[in-house]
């Protein structure tokens, strides 16, 4: 139930309750109002009528003054005046009288008795006894009564008027109230909800405009500078998370540049060997040592091969130190894993360190870039290999892990002498690094790291003298 309608629902029960009170406590007050009145009209006459009757008793006997009294009678029409008889406090047709031996004893006393008897409507009557003493004797008393009906009737009109009243003040404060209520509560709070949602969806303009001095008007301009608070500051977050975004990407290709500049070594002796039989080869058909047509397509194919081998390595490396946009897809780690290798074969050549290739059994998928995950692995490899002893050798086992938080992972093992303890923990630190001046930034670890949690996977080495391992975890796809 909204505001406005509880504010409604609560006013309408207050009007309902203080009207049923004030009808209620009306009601009792006319009716003790009128029960007031009906006492002293009765009171009145009967201090009027038992002088009378007593005095008539007194001189012209009991049956006339028995006959004044049904005379009196008669000439009332709404009361009715009828003897009581001392002795036994029955009127004189023979019928009971409304008193007890209690009352009676109150008349021999001298004193009134009042009293009101409520029966089902119209037998509800009002009586007062007064008694009448002849020759100081308790004689009689004069009973003097009157129906409950007209006082019923009276006080059922006010009912009705009183409900009516109450129904048309119940509506009005109903009507006026949701009037009200809509305009100065409903409205604005549909304008300050709308507000916030559109505040939660991004959407930060169309500031509200509440012209009331009332604390609706200051919320909705606390809510506008909010708006424009978060508006500036969307602004200047997208601003620095491109500018972030860019550094990240200007150190990885940085990294990846120092990497290509540690394989020029291997790469140029790669590359010296086919060059020197091409040298030789174009030597041989230059000084006329070939003769024969197929000795030339035999250099020539000789040649071929050779500058399609150096064609190979050159674009490899070109590839990998390319900077390029990122671009997820879903391939086989595995075949991910041998290319990498083929690209570091210079390296682990000039190092004579070995790579052990431990492939899946089955292909094992990931959505990654593939070039930022080779970049990952080149520098695991490389720094494998920096660590690695002569004739030593690497080992990269990629596994499929279902049942393991991560999915796959791939472990690059090295049986160097181990990182020590206390360097383990800034291992991945930004420019941080344990080799000398001028053979490593403390770049590459730190961008692996990086390169890896955007992926949504995780880092982790384990360490000892026998060597370390470096577990590259990456989702599963």
């Amino acid at each position: 139930m909204r505001v406005s309608q509880r504010l409604t629902a609560a006013l309408l029960v207050g009007i309902c309750g203080i009207f049923g009170l004030h009808a209620y406590a009306g009601l009792r007050f006319h009716e003790q109002l009128y029960t007031t009145d009906v006492r002293r009209d009765h009171d009145l006459i009967g201090r009027n009528l038992a002088p009378a009757v007593a005095a008539l008793w007194s001189d012209r006997g009991r049956e006339r003054a028995l006959e004044f009294i049904g005379s009196a009678n008669e000439r009332e029409a709404e009361l009715q005046v009828r003897w009581v008889r001392g002795e036994d406090g029955f009127a004189e047709d023979g019928s009971a009288a409304r008193l007890d031996a209690r009352d009676l004893e109150r008349l021999r006393r001298g004193e009134d008795v009042f009293r009101i008897e409520q029966a089902t409507p119209p037998d509800g009557r009002v009586a007062l006894f007064v008694p009448v003493v002849v020759s100081g004797e308790f004689v009689g008393a004069l009973e003097i009564s009157e129906s409950l009906s007209a006082q019923r009737e009276y006080m059922y009109s006010r009912l009705i008027r009183n409900g009516v009243t109450t129904l048309l003040m119940v509506a009005l404060g109903g009507a006026l109230s949701w009037f009200l209520g809509d305009r100065l509560v409903a409205r604005p709070v549909r304008l300050l909800t709308e507000k916030a949602r559109r505040i939660g969806e991004g959407d930060f303009a169309h500031p509200i405009e509440l012209s009331r001095p009332d604390e609706f008007s200051e919320l909705a301009d606390a809510l506008n500078a909010t708006a424009s608070r978060l508006e500036t500051a969307r602004g200047r977050l997208e601003a620095e998370t491109s500018a972030r975004i860019r550094a990240i990407e200007q150190l990885r290709h940085a990294d990846r540049l120092t990497t290509v500049g540690r394989l020029a070594a291997g790469i140029a002796h790669e590359l010296g060997t086919p060059l020197n039989v091409v040298a030789e080869c174009a030597k041989m058909i230059e000084g006329g040592e070939v003769a024969t047509a197929e000795e030339l397509r035999e250099n020539a194919q000789i040649i071929h091969r050779q500058a399609q081998r150096m064609s190979l390595i050159i674009r490899q490396l070109m590839d990998f130190a390319r900077s390029s946009t990122s671009e997820r897809h879903r391939i086989d780690l595995c075949e991910l894993a041998r290319a990498t290798g083929v690209l570091m074969k210079p390296m682990l050549d000039r190092a004579r360190v070995s790579l052990a290739l431990e492939p899946a059994e089955q292909p094992v998928w990931s959505a990654v870039d593939p070039g930022q995950i080779q970049q990952v692995l080149t520098n695991l490899l490389a720094n494998a290999i920096d660590v690695s002893p002569r004739g030593g050798e690497v080992r990269v086992r990629i596994e499929s892990c279902e049942g393991e938080v991560g999915g796959c992972r791939i472990v690059v093992a090295d049986r160097g002498p181990g990182i020590p303890a206390d360097v383990l923990p800034q291992i991945f630190d930004p420019f941080f690094t344990t080799k000398r001046v001028g053979e490593g930034t403390g770049l590459g670890l730190a961008v692996a790291d990086g390169i890896v949690r955007d992926h949504q996977g995780r880092l982790e080495v384990e360490s000892g003298p026998g060597g370390s391992r470096f577990i590259l975890w990456l989702p599963a796809s």
